[in-house]
C-alpha cells in the first residue's frame, strides 16, 4: 500500500469572512487574513509556535517557529474569485 502525505486541507466555513473592504485585501477577490490570524492565534495553544503572518498576492502566510528550517502555512479562499466560504491551507 502506497502512503501519501497530505500537503493541503480544503474545507468550508463561514467563520473567516473578510472584515476589511475588498480594496484592502491582497488582490481583488483573494481572502485569507482572518483564517491566517485565527491559525496564528490558536496554533500555540496546541504546541505549535507561530512567528508572524503576512499577505502574498495569492493569499496569506503563517510563519511557524522552527530552529532547523523555514516552515509556513499558506491560507487562501478557494474556488471562484471572491469565494468567502471555501478555504485551503497548504
Amino acid at each position: 500500500m502506497e502512503r501519501v502525505m497530505r500537503t493541503h486541507v480544503r474545507f468550508r466555513s463561514g467563520l473567516f469572512n473578510p472584515t476589511k473592504p475588498e480594496e484592502e485585501q491582497t488582490n481583488p477577490g483573494v481572502y485569507g487574513e482572518e483564517l491566517s490570524k485565527w491559525l496564528f492565534d490558536n496554533l500555540p495553544h496546541h504546541g505549535i509556535k507561530t512567528a508572524d503572518y503576512f499577505s502574498e498576492d495569492w493569499g496569506w502566510v503563517v510563519n511557524l517557529e522552527s530552529p532547523k528550517f523555514p516552515v509556513w502555512i499558506g491560507c487562501s479562499n478557494e474556488g471562484w474569485e471572491g469565494e468567502k466560504t471555501r478555504w485551503i491551507c497548504f
